[in-house]
């Protein structure tokens, strides 16, 4: 029953010996076989390859799993037990846990709570949804002692006005989970629509993040699909697309796709190659040119972009009224603002004011805050109005100091996308996107949806940081096109006297090697310490020397990653807080327990529109609520007829502004000591802490460079320094298909005026 190799074979988890994401797992299972029979207990082990960010296993949990088995001596008992090394696993939800979960939660079932559905459940079990769609409430009454007629009828009412009855009967018998009904109804006409299109093909639910190993069993077991099937080749097209998509690639060429789907199925290379000629009218994918793959939903994005940056290139006349000279001359003879700008920073404004898109690429110091301020005055002087002009940037840093720097309000692109009215939308004739490299393909494309083509755009960065954490390369593309109105500003005006950071950065760029100084203390310029037998200690060593124990010191730690590997943001992160704040007091209060201290430095997660708190914003814990505090708000949601929620829990600083948070806020927090360096682009910070790793290149170290103001040191040895120097960005090796597109959309204007 369970040695196999080929065989799925049922498991009930009962221990959980040891998990982490990304190293694997160890389970204490017994295997079930169709009659309900179990064996004796043995050990699941699964590898990290096959456990990177699914949810944690518990405690009769069912898996459906194939391995390989053999034995193995436990260290610690000396007993030999059975052993299955995974090659494949997904979890099996159990029949019924979506109807319940559904009762307990949905108003329909008013006074019936998840034990009465779970009476119901166990006392009728699959005939229950016969029951319901024929309306028979006496069997339910007769079947639950205690139910009633009358609570019954709710049930049966309630079911009868879900408007989504054979989706959840349908999800429920896959064993896959309710939360997946909204996104299926909105993505289908309605439930019929979708149980009927996910019937016929059930590899349509990987567009719903379904796992493969998952989709492909239910495929295979549930609906008898083949393994030569039609469907079953595109679906492993689309998986292999989608993985590429999730490392950053919106393309993918016709070798790379045909390899991926080898090795998804394990067939030959020729049966793989029959998948890529499956580009089905309504399938998961699209041939975007010659050589060229991407999936249906990256292909309309794309597309998209493709033109609507054609139509402002075509479109190249001036929207405005011509006066821009004049208007940047008032700009420059303000007396707070006594100087010139250079012929770059001139050209780059006036392309800006009268271009339907226009592009600003410059390094740190180059002016480019310059060209913003001057923007603004520029645009309001010649409108006679202030609100002509909005600007927006990926990060709530950034677009703080985008506010600072220029006087005028900046939000967010999460803020403009979600929450900016559209008659404010409506009113700009420019919008501004600073630090443009981090914007993704999906994020591009949500801000050009909301703008339809009206306004003037202007996109400002630096096309040698890193590429954005979401896929596609929108700047780094953009700013290397020809054709394209773009303006490089490669004059420096702004460095301190004796701060070396541009010079640094500036010769990292060019792939030059210079020579840094030791770090001693605090100072201005790059230093390098060297990591010593741990590095991670001397990290924590050099965060307290430069100050980062003072409450409002402004100092971050780059990480190489986030949780996995030597020095990962998690680990640098806890050893900080160990080490300098873990004596302070614990933030519990009335509300409950935190895991932070007070005085502990955070960063988000996740987005929480109702606090304005957005993923990757960075506070500070000041102190826990008041009961002062606590009472209004519970006044507050009485007044708004919420009777249930959390409580203030903690006020916080997040960007200069106060905010109270309770438990659900924090729990989407982390410590934020330590960032990745994509979690820090778009900030900088008066002295930043650069953990050096021989995996990073050239781009990642640039842009860890320039998150510095005053002081960057680099922990790590000259020879990983010289390594990572001639190390060719990564963002170079990113397979996208907005060139081709925008060359095909250039093709066909020119085709149209012949």
């Amino acid at each position: 029953m369970v040695n196999q190799v080929g065989q799925l074979v049922t498991y009930r988890v009962d221990a959980v010996r040891f998990q982490q994401a990304g190293r694997g797992a160890v389970l204490t299972v017994v295997a079930i076989d169709q009659d309900g029979s179990v064996s004796e207990r043995l050990v699941l082990r699964v590898p990290g390859r096959l456990y990177r960010n699914e949810r944690p296993f518990h405690v009769s949990q069912t898996l459906r799993a194939r391995g390989r088995e053999g034995t193995w001596a436990n260290r610690v008992t000396r007993v030999e037990e059975v052993q299955i090394d995974v090659l494949e696993w997904f979890e099996v939800r159990p029949r019924g846990a979506n109807w319940i979960d559904y009762v307990a939660a949905s108003p329909n079932f008013k006074g019936i709570g998840r034990r009465t559905a779970e009476a119901i459940w166990r006392a009728v079990g699959a005939d229950l949804f016969d029951n319901l769609r024929e309306g028979h409430s006496s069997v339910l009454a007769a079947a639950v002692p205690g139910l009633g007629e009358e609570r019954a009828r709710v049930i049966v009412e309630g079911w009868a006005a879900s408007g989504h009855d054979r989706l959840i009967d349908w999800l429920d018998e896959r064993g896959l989970p309710r939360r997946l009904c909204n996104s299926m109804l909105r993505a289908y006409a309605n439930q019929d629509s979708a149980v009927s299109s996910l019937t016929s093909d059930p590899y349509r639910l990987l567009a719903f993040g379904i796992p493969w190993k998952d989709v492909d069993e239910i495929a295979r077991s549930g609906l008898e699909i083949g393994l030569d099937d039609d469907r079953r080749l595109h679906g492993a097209a689309v998986e292999v697309l989608m993985d590429d998509y999730r490392r950053g690639d919106t393309a993918s060429t016709e070798r790379s796709l045909r390899s991926g789907v080898a090795r998804l199925l394990g067939v030959t290379q020729k049966q793989a190659a029959r998948a890529l000629k499956l580009v089905f009218t309504d399938g998961g994918f699209v041939q975007a040119g010659d050589d060229l793959f991407q999936l249906r939903g990256v292909h309309v994005m794309e597309q998209a972009i493709a033109t609507d940056i054609g139509r402002r290139c075509t479109d190249a006349q001036s929207r405005l009224d011509l006066g821009c000279d004049a208007a940047i001359e008032s700009f420059e003879r303000q007396a707070s603002n006594a100087f010139k700008l250079a012929e770059k920073q001139r050209a780059a404004i006036r392309n800006a004011i009268e271009l339907p898109l226009s592009i600003v690429i410059g390094g740190a110091g180059t002016g480019k805050t310059a060209c913003l301020a001057a923007l603004h005055h520029a645009v309001e002087q010649l409108q006679d109005r202030k609100d002509a002009v909005l600007q927006m940037a990926l990060a709530g840093r950034a677009a703080k100091r985008m506010w600072e720097a220029t006087g005028r309000e900046a939000v967010t692109i999460a803020g403009f996308i979600h929450t900016m009215e559209q008659s404010r939308i409506m009113q700009a004739t420019h919008v501004i996107i600073d630090e443009a490299s981090m914007l993704d393909v999906a994020s591009f494309y949500a801000v050009l949806r909301r703008l339809k083509g009206r306004a003037n755009l202007v996109l400002v960065g630096d096309d040698f940081q890193l590429p954005p954490v979401g896929s596609g390369k929108i700047l780094h593309l953009l700013a290397g096109r020809e054709g394209l109105p773009v303006t490089v500003l490669d004059q420096i005006w702004r460095q301190e006297k004796g701060n070396s950071i541009r010079d640094v950065a500036r010769a990292v760029r060019k792939k030059e090697i210079d020579h840094l100084p030791i770090f001693e203390g605090p100072a201005d310029g790059v230093f390098m310490i060297a990591p010593g037998e741990d590095a991670v200690r001397t990290t924590c060593e050099v965060f307290a020397d430069l100050g980062g124990t003072e409450d409002h010191c402004d100092i971050c730690v780059i990480a190489p990653r986030r949780r996995t590997g030597h020095g990962n943001a998690l680990t640098i992160n806890t050893a900080i807080h160990e080490s300098h704040f873990s004596a302070r007091g614990v933030a519990n209060g009335l509300a409950g327990k935190s895991g932070f201290c007070l005085g502990d430095r955070f960063v988000c997660d996740v987005n929480h529109w109702d606090v304005d708190l957005m993923n990757g914003s960075l506070g500070r814990i000041l102190r826990l609520a008041t009961s002062d505090e606590i009472d209004q708000s519970r006044r507050d949601r009485a007044a708004r007829g919420a009777e249930n929620g959390d409580l203030p829990f903690v006020l916080v600083e997040v960007d200069g502004t106060t905010r109270l948070l309770d438990r659900r806020h924090l729990a989407s927090c982390s410590w934020g000591y330590a960032l990745t360096c994509h979690r820090a682009q778009g900030s900088d910070f008066e002295r930043v802490i650069v953990f050096l790793d021989d995996d990073m290149d050239q781009s990642w170290l640039y842009t860890a460079i320039t998150r510095g103001r005053r002081q960057v040191v680099l922990v790590g040895t000259p020879d990983q320094y010289r390594r990572i120097v001639r190390t060719t960005p990564k963002v170079d090796q990113r397979r996208v298909a907005l060139d081709v597109l925008l060359a095909s959309h250039r093709s066909s204007e020119i085709s149209s005026h012949a």
